[in-house]
């Protein structure tokens, strides 16, 4: 490798720079993105200023074959503005001989305790023009080591003529893995040093003050911060041409009294309810078109991460921007006060959900095992809106900014006659993939052979099996599960050759193949109405059980004031006997349905957990009680020791021939016995 660092090292390799120039320009066709060749030619040798550069090249046989640029900013931080390798020499390795071997040697031969250096890179799906392919660039520096800094990054313009360059990645290269933590600090003063040196301002300057804000809020309270794997763009192979996910939430309301039916509900809901129900209707849900938008904007963070087998994964979202349909519906608990919210998202006539978008959508009610975040990260808006998260778009778009509401679980329905297939990745007979299903599953201890050997064998069907996974879990890392944790995941309560239906946590997963149910209700409620009510049942009494325990857990008993906790144990009670909707649907389905997920939501613990602390309560009530009663038993008895004592001191003192002191005696033994005796009586009877 050739060090140039001196202004005798430039004239003395004039032709292997001329050649390295001439590479250089090529390399950075953005003109944003590349300085003067002769401005950092200038800039070697300046031992005396703040910032000086170094190149370093390497060649054969007086050719050039790549080279580096390095700028040094007062000896202490280390900036890869530039690395080239000319194209008829990629792929020997010279990339990771620069980088891995190279690049350490040259920064550590002037600090010895450099721990590594910064560097940048383009961002794949936002770069248009670049010489050589972002996205293998990033891979090989991923295979590299080299880490990424998690803030949206803005390079300075590189002079007074040029932009600003936003579409690039900050990047750092530990020397060693001991060194993937990086001070915050550190990054800070290199930042500032890079933005001063380029003649940018800091003062007032948007871009630089919030890279510094993201940088704060990194591990906060932490002094350093960890490195992260490099963002990877996600790659959808499905588009769902028809598919409506479901969210249901839940706020406390006065009670409902003569709730008018409503025509897309009315025939719905009696069908579903027994009998007794159908007489004396415990709910009302209602569909509300003047609430529903046609279409609303979903926005999505442009990287997002999660979280599995010990990895974090960064990826980077294919679109940022949706539209769907939003459909709103609302039920109303008549003994409670309590009602649940259906805000069913459908994608529009002419644009789908992606498999991974549904996923995203889905963590409102999915598993929190991947610890995504997105739930807080992803945004909706009215047309030409302000962007808000789900909680407060909802609370504005109902009113209810007064109101706290609790999110609970959800239901995902799709046709599968409605997919596309990138590539042909899923090739299947429907109605064939529907009737093993429901053979496989319908015996859970002993799951269909020929299932599991078409899951080996067949691509179509480990991709889609793996998917429904995801789709049932809320989980993005659904390509690792293998058939044993496909069959413990899927719960199917009710298949046929059309139809699947399968539960899992909080999540509702229907499957339909050309469903009439599912057609006739897309212009208004949106999602087949036996799966929305049962559900909105099931959140019901989610809502009532959690609030009811957390207040019970959060009460301290033994310090609160006795009309207090009476009051709480009556508000708990209603909530068991009222709040607390039973089964009450007609059909088999609904009712298993009903029956499974409460299980599978821990109601029944959740009772029994309220039922103990009720008994707890109950004891100490009862316990003040009988202090209460003892105390007054106690006073009463002082006040029959006193009268006894004025009644018969009179009797005694003549017993005493007069003698004022030994009747005083007389008395006093007397009436304690008397009194001890009474006393002995009441406590008995108590």
């Amino acid at each position: 490798m050739l060090r140039i660092d001196t202004q005798g090292a430039i004239h003395e390799n004039k032709a292997l720079l001329g050649d390295f120039e001439r590479l250089y320009y090529d390399a950075f066709p953005d003109v944003n993105e590349r300085e003067s060749f002769n401005d950092i030619c200038a800039r070697i040798n300046q031992d005396n200023q703040p910032l000086r550069s170094l190149i370093a090249l390497t060649y054969s046989n007086e050719r050039i074959l790549g080279g580096m640029v390095l700028d040094i900013y007062e000896n202490t931080w280390f900036h890869l503005i530039y690395l080239l390798v000319k194209p008829d020499a990629r792929n020997q390795g010279i990339g990771k001989q620069l980088i891995c071997e190279e690049l350490p040697l040259l920064v550590r031969s002037i600090n010895t305790d450099c721990k590594g250096v910064f560097l940048e890179s383009n961002i794949p799906w936002q770069t248009h023009t670049d010489s050589f392919d972002p996205y293998t660039r990033l891979s090989h520096f991923r295979h590299f080591g080299v880490k990424w800094i998690p803030i949206r990054y803005v390079q300075p313009p590189l002079s007074k003529e040029k932009a600003c360059v936003s579409n690039l990645f900050l990047l750092y290269y530990p020397f060693s893995k001991a060194y993937s933590l990086i001070n915050k600090q550190y990054i800070r003063a290199f930042l500032y040093h890079f933005y001063v040196n380029l003649g940018a301002e800091t003062d007032g300057c948007i871009e630089y003050e919030s890279m510094l804000n993201e940088l704060n809020h990194l591990e906060m309270n932490q002094s350093n911060i960890s490195t992260q794997e490099i963002p990877i763009q996600e790659s959808s192979a499905i588009q769902f041409k028809r598919v409506s996910l479901c969210i249901q939430l839940s706020h406390e309301t006065p009670k409902q009294i003569n709730e008018v039916p409503c025509e897309q509900f009315h025939s719905y809901e009696t069908d579903l309810l027994s009998y007794h129900f159908q007489r004396d209707r415990p709910i009302t849900s209602r569909f509300l078109p003047e609430l529903s938008i046609a279409p609303i904007q979903i926005h999505f963070p442009p990287i997002y991460a999660f979280h599995s087998e010990g990895r974090t994964n960064h990826m980077a979202n294919e679109r940022t921007t949706i539209q769907a349909n939003l459909k709103i519906s609302q039920t109303h608990f008549h003994a409670s006060e309590n009602t649940v919210w259906s805000v069913t998202l459908m994608n529009c006539e002419d644009d789908y959900f992606s498999e991974l978008e549904i996923i995203k959508l889905s963590s409102y009610f999915g598993s929190s095992q991947e610890r995504t975040g997105l739930k807080d990260n992803i945004q909706f808006s009215k047309p030409g809106g302000e962007k808000m998260n789900l909680s407060d778009f909802i609370s504005s778009t109902l009113n209810l900014t007064e109101t706290p509401i609790s999110i609970g679980s959800g239901i995902i329905q799709l046709d599968t006659a409605e997919i596309i297939s990138n590539n042909n990745q899923i090739q299947l007979n429907w109605g064939e993939f529907y009737d093993e299903l429901t053979e496989s599953f319908s015996n859970p201890n002993s799951p269909n052979i020929a299932l599991n050997t078409k899951y080996n064998n067949d691509e179509s069907y480990t991709t889609f099996l793996n998917l429904m996974c995801g789709f049932a879990l809320g989980i993005f890392d659904y390509n690792r599960m293998g058939f044993d944790e496909v069959v413990d995941t899927l719960q199917l309560l009710k298949g046929d050759n059309s139809y699947l239906l399968f539960i899992n946590r909080g999540i509702m997963l229907n499957l339909c193949h050309e469903d009439e149910m599912f057609e006739s209700v897309l212009e208004n409620i949106g999602i087949s109405p036996y799966l929305l009510i049962p559900n909105a049942a099931l959140n019901n009494n989610t809502f009532y059980l959690e609030s009811t325990l957390k207040k019970l857990s959060d009460l301290e008993f033994s310090t609160q004031a006795t009309h207090v906790l009476l009051e709480e144990r009556k508000q708990a009670e209603h909530a068991l006997l009222k709040g607390v909707v039973n089964n009450i649907f007609h059909y088999k389905t609904e009712k298993n349905l009903f029956q499974f997920c409460s299980t599978e939501r821990n109601h029944s613990i959740m009772i029994q957990e309220i039922e103990a602390n009720l008994d707890e309560l109950k004891h100490i009530v009862d316990e003040r009680k009988t202090k209460r009663e003892d105390r007054s038993d106690l006073f009463m008895t002082l006040l029959l020791t006193v009268l006894s004592c004025l009644q018969f001191q009179g009797i005694f003192q003549s017993v005493a021939n007069n003698n004022l002191f030994m009747s005083w005696v007389y008395t006093v033994t007397f009436s304690l016995t008397i009194t001890f005796m009474i006393y002995t009586l009441l406590r008995m009877k108590s």
